[in-house]
């Protein structure tokens, strides 16, 4: 029990490592400053067999130029440094006032902007170390040539890099790019899930067990979980666990969690909880529905009074669109089996009717009466009823459909946009197939042609 908890405090620990924003900046600090040491101790061990020695000797060989040169370039190194760091502080502000602050993490996180980060530390920290060897008991020569070398070397990757920086900080914070990356970090996700998740139909569920429920004992969001330890803890109980809840959902405590087709001690349930790892956030690598969630704010962000920007408004639907096409591959249930393909967890899908109606409904209420979003509404339901190829969630676009008419009787009050509104909903039932959408809609559009007569 100790190592299982030790195991999986670990596991926890090294996924908040590997995820923290500092991770890779203080990665490569340690590892300029691990270079420090392997560059003084050659400068120490035989300067004159050293290029840098014969390029350095007649500009540098005096300590005092070469403790000139190096305070210069920490002073402006630091000066850089705070310069990028305000920069990011602004471009942050704008974006959490303009999109949404679900964005940010996203804009900080990016592997580029955390390696200038820790090139800017590092060398700093590099230079310092170089600065206090100058003239130290330690050396045989007074400076070190190649350490100083190497310096100069830095500081001018790290100029290049701010120009980098520049560039890209102002590349993300633009509303195209940032749609764009957070459809691509969504689909990437969804991607994973589809392929990486093995799945079964519904009616192969053994429903007719006696299914006991287990409360969960923290509150967090469900991050992830000990794959081969919750196996081999089913496998010794014989159990099957299912889920209540999918991933990336908020789990309150006391309140059921999964269940077990048998009635299981207190410390079995405890060792089965501590299988399950919960995080204070939403990830999106972890739970695509995310992903969605952001993109749909984003969207309701850009039809505020205040910023009004329908182009946003339209992109995000659009990604929102294909996304959601994706989507409708995850209607089966994730299990995990043992090497007998017996089962031994069952999955809770994130199900495409829960997510659609919960994006949809905030778009169409939130941007009701703006006519260029409401055409790229009807245009997300067509493709919607064409690429459901297997007719099973009609009913819930036909709703979705009846809903946005009856927005439209009540916002839309343009008679030529009207008309073009119209017009492309009767497009969308003249090419949809007769069962997509049911008699209420067909209905409902020929008494607003009647209405127009």
């Amino acid at each position: 029990m100790v190592f299982r908890s030790l195991h999986r405090w670990l596991k926890t620990r090294s996924l908040d490592v590997l995820s923290s924003i500092a991770f890779i900046p203080s990665l490569l600090a340690g590892g300029f400053l691990l270079l420090s040491f392997v560059t003084l101790y050659l400068d120490e061990s035989s300067p004159e067999r050293l290029i840098s020695y014969k390029l350095a000797v007649d500009n540098l060989i005096h300590p005092d130029s070469a403790r000139t040169l190096l305070g210069s370039i920490v002073g402006g190194m630091l000066s850089l440094m705070v310069f990028s760091f305000s920069m990011v502080m602004i471009v942050l502000n704008q974006a959490a006032a303009n999109y949404s602050p679900r964005v940010l993490p996203g804009l900080i996180s990016r592997r580029f902007h955390q390696v200038v980060m820790g090139t800017y530390l590092g060398t700093i920290l590099y230079t310092i170390f170089v600065l206090s060897s100058i003239q130290s008991s330690l050396y045989t020569f007074q400076v070190p040539h190649l350490s100083i070398l190497l310096t100069i070397l830095f500081s001018l990757v790290s100029l290049a890099m701010f120009v980098a920086f520049v560039h890209s900080i102002s590349q993300h914070i633009q509303a195209g790019n940032i749609v764009r990356n957070l459809y691509k970090d969504t689909l990437a996700s969804l991607n994973h899930y589809l392929k990486h998740t093995k799945m079964i139909e519904r009616d192969k569920i053994p429903s007719a067990q006696p299914w006991i429920p287990v409360d969960s004992s923290v509150s967090g969001y469900l991050h992830n979980m000990d794959r081969s330890t919750l196996l081999e803890i089913c496998e010794k109980m014989d159990i099957i666990v299912w889920m209540s809840v999918p991933w990336g959902v908020y789990v309150h405590q006391n309140k059921a969690f999964f269940r077990v087709n048998r009635k299981l001690t207190d410390d079995e349930k405890q060792k089965l909880l501590h299988a399950f790892i919960f995080k204070t956030e939403e990830i999106i690598s972890q739970n695509y529905a995310f992903g969605f969630k952001q993109l749909t704010e984003i969207a309701l962000k850009a039809m505020s009074p205040g910023i009004n920007d329908p182009g946003t408004a339209v992109e995000a639907i659009n990604r929102l669109t294909s996304l959601f096409v994706r989507q409708m591959e995850t209607h089966r249930v994730p299990v995990v089996t043992n090497k007998k393909e017996q089962l031994r967890w069952i999955g809770q899908p994130i199900l495409f009717e829960d997510l659609f109606t919960w994006c949809w409904t905030a778009i169409k209420n939130y941007t009701a009466q703006d006519t260029v979003v409401i055409y790229k509404l009807i245009e997300w339901l067509e493709i919607m009823v064409h690429s459901d190829s297997s007719n099973r969630h009609q009913s819930l676009f036909s709703v979705a459909l009846s809903e946005l008419i009856d927005h439209m009787d009540r916002h839309v009050k343009s008679t030529l946009d009207r008309q073009n509104l119209d017009r492309r909903i009767r497009e969308l039932i003249l090419n949809s197939p007769k069962q997509a959408l049911n008699e209420a809609v067909r209905e409902k559009i020929a008494t607003a042609d009647m209405s127009e007569t």
